[in-house]
């Protein structure tokens, strides 16, 4: 089975609540984070300095301009945390 391949806009409370999981947890075999995307250096900057082999992207639109030449509609799925983080 091909994994599913996850992106992730804005990782504020929710957001990186997500990504913690991601990491500490096996339990996501078949799923690999791909890409995140935040417009809040600080909170990119946590996660290059927590994530390997991820995109980093400063505006979500240019991720999803990117990462939808790279991957199959079956394969890609696009987290969009609440918007009422602060």
């Amino acid at each position: 089975m091909n994994k599913v391949r996850i992106r992730i806009i804005g990782i504020g409370k929710h957001g990186s609540h997500y990504v913690r999981k991601y990491l500490e947890t096996d339990i996501c075999k078949d799923v690999e984070l791909t890409a995140i995307a935040d417009n809040n250096s600080v909170r990119l900057g946590w996660a290059k300095e927590h994530l390997k082999n991820v995109a980093f992207f400063d505006d979500a639109i240019k991720m999803l301009d990117t990462c939808a030449h790279t991957m199959t509609a079956q394969q890609q799925v696009t987290i969009i945390p609440s918007n009422n983080e602060n």
